[in-house]
């Protein structure tokens, strides 16, 4: 199938269009942050303008949860619902709010882009 809500076409658009010369996963972010900010800036040709430990620290989870229990009232929609939008940043938290239907649903919209994008096992 090759709607999904928009997305997936939005998607392709995107990628057919030359300008996403380069494609990270939320994996590899998480499994070593600075080296591969650091990756992607050189695949854009992107000087960093500080040191990249700095954001990489400034805006971890642990330090945005922080911040947001204290300022997060001045944020749209308040701290409560900014903290709920923080989530856990867990790899892998998916498996534990998506059941078989969910999972199916994935596959019929988004299994194809998924794979090309070498997200899922072909």
């Amino acid at each position: 199938m090759t709607h999904g809500g928009g997305l997936v076409p939005w998607v392709r658009t995107w990628l057919d269009s030359g300008l996403a010369n380069c494609v990270t996963r939320y994996e590899w972010l998480h499994q070593n942050t600075a080296k591969e900010l650091q990756r992607i800036l050189d695949e854009l040709d992107i000087a960093p303008v500080k040191e990249i430990h700095h954001a990489v620290e400034r805006q971890s989870f642990a330090s945005r949860k922080a911040w947001t229990k204290v300022h997060g009232d001045s944020l749209n929609y308040g701290r409560d619902f900014q903290l709920g939008f923080l989530r856990k940043g867990i790899v892998g938290d998916w498996r534990n709010h998506f059941g078989p239907e969910e999972i199916a649903l994935c596959e019929q919209y988004f299994g194809d882009l998924m794979r090309e994008l070498g997200h899922v096992d072909k």
